[in-house]
This record gives C-alpha cells, sequence and structure tokens, in this order.
C-alpha cells in the first residue's frame, strides 16, 4: 500500500534542505566555504531543489533514487563546527513498498593534504523481518550505493557492522534522525517550519517530543 503521506512529508524535508543550502551558499559562507564548495560540486553534481521536487513528485513515481548512479546529488549547508566540512547526500525510497524504505546516505566532505577526503554512514529503515538490521539503523559506506561513485579516502572497515540503532520509526525520522546527527535539534525546528507536512513525525523522534 502506498504511503502517500510519508512521501509529500519526505520530499518537503529534502526539498526544504535542497533549498536551505541554496540560500546558505548565496548569502552566509564565507570565501572559504564557498571556495570548498565549488570543489565538491565539481567532482559531485549537485541536484537544485526546484529539479529534486521534480524528481520527488508523486504523480511521477513513488520510488526512485538521487545520486546513486553517479548522478546529481544532494547538499547539506557547510559546517564549520570541528572543521570545514560538508554533507553529500544520496538518497534511496520506496513508498509503495509496505512498509516503505528509505536509504539515506550521507558522505562528509573535507579537505586533508590538499584533497578532498569523505567518510559516509547510510541511515535505514528496516532491511526485513529475516534480517538482521531489522530496525531502523546507521553502517559505515565506502560508495553512494551499488554502482554509486566511490567516496575519497581509505574505505571503512567493515559496511556490515555496526549498524546502530536509530531514534526513529519510519522513513521520514529516519531523515530527521540523520539531519540531527549532522546539525542538531535547532536545525531540525527550523526544518519543519519550512517543511510542515513533516511535523507530524516528530513524535517518532523522542528528543523532539
Amino acid at each position: 500500500m502506498s504511503d502517500v503521506r510519508a512521501h509529500r512529508a519526505a520530499k518537503a524535508l529534502l526539498v526544504w534542505l535542497s533549498k536551505h543550502e541554496e540560500t546558505c551558499a548565496r548569502n552566509q559562507y564565507s570565501d572559504l566555504q564557498r571556495q570548498f564548495r565549488e570543489r565538491v560540486v565539481a567532482e559531485f553534481p549537485r541536484i537544485d531543489h526546484y529539479t529534486l521536487g521534480k524528481v520527488m513528485d508523486e504523480r511521477r513515481s513513488m520510488s526512485g533514487t538521487i545520486g546513486e548512479a553517479a548522478d546529481h546529488y544532494l547538499f547539506g549547508p557547510v559546517s564549520s563546527v570541528g572543521g570545514i566540512w560538508l554533507p553529500v547526500i544520496s538518497v534511496a525510497w520506496d513508498f509503495e513498498h509496505d512498509p516503505a524504505v528509505l536509504r539515506f546516505r550521507v558522505a562528509l566532505f573535507v579537505e586533508h593534504e590538499g584533497k578532498l577526503a569523505a567518510s559516509g554512514q547510510r541511515y535505514e529503515t528496516p532491511e526485513g523481518i529475516d534480517g538482521m538490521h531489522n530496525y531502523c539503523h546507521v553502517q559505515p559506506i565506502a560508495a553512494f550505493g551499488k554502482g554509486g561513485s566511490l567516496l575519497p579516502g581509505p574505505a571503512p572497515v567493515n559496511e556490515s557492522q555496526p549498524a546502530i540503532p536509530l531514534d526513529a520509526r519510519s522513513p521520514v525520522s529516519v531523515i530527521l534522525a540523520a539531519l540531527i546527527a549532522l546539525y542538531g535539534i535547532d536545525f531540525i525546528r527550523t526544518a519543519l517550519r519550512g517543511a510542515q507536512s513533516a511535523q507530524q513525525y516528530i513524535q517518532d523522534v523522542r528528543c523532539l517530543r
């Protein structure tokens, strides 16, 4: 059974994130941050919020991917917490599946010894009743999905474990949990003002109640 409500909420959150990053790049980034972003974009092309909205239009399809086949990626805002880093994101979703499936892969890009380097995680919904990861979880990644671009830098030793449980119960709350991990709770409160259809999923994330 298609979960149109969750699909629309996930779309609203991701489109807001893309548009917010565009605004930050235009009005808030320092010259150093802007130069770093341009360097990442040159290797990992960025999807704009308008195109993202069309890709995720439920009238087109309730399933799809962004960034899995070396195509355009979603960006989060550059952060200076602990050094300059930029999240590059690929997303796979299937809201026609019962239960709905979402894989939210995030690579944190930095500059190391004059080169781009990245470490990554995937935030995922449960992998099925017969799977060992049948709960919302986060795991290490070395690439943006099957057939996706490899991350620059050393691969993680183990991409299967640890599978760390997430404070989430649905695809939308998996996205919320990932954004909390990246930017903190205040960022989410701002996001939910811009993506009001996602507010109904606050109860899925205990730290937001």
